[in-house]
């Protein structure tokens, strides 16, 4: 009977041994599948952010900002391959929605995809209304948009 529990002991031991490393190197390929894609993401949610502000800056100087159409192409190549599906959809309905005149719209729908890109890199956010708006215009001005 001590034998049998010996051998039994033996076998649970040796498949660990075999399991564990087979185990821990999937792990390790998940996890590096999930960093390469996230480094793929970034500069395409950079674009998005440059975007945005390229076309704040015009907007504020009264200007057409040029490339728009160009760069709007440009992303959602990227979109397309990387970003998860909240991304897409609220980038979609940005996109449909861009020429609206309501500005505190405009700039509620820009913040959404903010939003949805931090979620996607896996951010725990917890922001009130424009709080991430706030890194691109002042406050005072944000106040003044969502009155009217």
């Amino acid at each position: 009977m001590e034998s049998n529990i010996t051998i039994i002991i033996a076998i649970v031991g040796a498949t660990a041994s075999m399991c564990v490393p087979a185990i821990t190197k999937w792990f390790e390929h998940k996890n590096l599948l999930k960093k390469e894609i996230r480094d793929k993401k970034i500069p395409v949610y950079e674009k998005i952010v440059e975007l945005f502000l390229l076309t704040l800056v015009s907007e504020v100087k009264g200007g057409k900002f040029e490339d728009k159409e160009e760069k709007m192409a440009d992303i959602t190549k990227g979109l397309i391959c990387f970003a998860s599906s909240d991304v897409i959809k609220t980038w979609n309905f940005w996109r449909n929605n861009s020429e609206c005149k309501d500005t505190s719209t405009t700039l509620t729908n820009m913040e959404n995809i903010f939003v949805c890109i931090r979620k996607d890199l896996n951010y725990k956010d917890n922001f009130k209304k424009f709080e991430l708006l706030h890194l691109f215009i002042n406050k005072r001005a944000l106040e003044y948009i969502s009155k009217s």
